[in-house]
């Protein structure tokens, strides 16, 4: 990779921070936008809650259609990170990556990290 790109790359990062929102579901990484594509680095989850919780991982489409569907169980005080699971994960055009647990918490909802680098696709 030349040195412009490496810089241009650099240059895209993005990242976000946030908590879950019982059976609503979360924007965790956006839509990069028309000819770019999100290359994802983070996604982490930290459980604070007295009870393990499940937490659903989903790639969506504009349409509404899940492209990936990831479980994470989670224990009390339980840290997960998907990035881990799905490697080189890669959001397009019109695609989000949403969490949403699986049922309700009963203290804390869980926190998330994302981090990723927005990517020119090549033409």
């Amino acid at each position: 990779m030349s040195l412009f790109r490496q810089f241009e790359r650099e240059q895209r990062a993005g990242s976000d921070r946030g908590e879950t929102d019982g059976a609503t579901p979360v924007t965790v990484v956006p839509d990069p936008g028309p000819g770019l594509f999100q290359e994802v680095d983070v996604l982490r989850f930290l459980n604070l809650d007295t009870v393990a919780v499940d937490i659903y991982v989903r790639i969506s489409d504009g349409g509404g259609d899940d492209i990936i569907d990831q479980h994470l169980a989670l224990d009390p005080d339980g840290v997960a990170h998907s990035a881990d699971h799905l490697h080189r994960l890669r959001v397009f055009e019109n695609q989000s990556i949403t969490v949403v647990l699986g049922g309700a918490v009963t203290t804390n909802e869980p926190r998330w990290t994302s981090s990723w680098i927005t990517v020119p696709i090549a033409e």
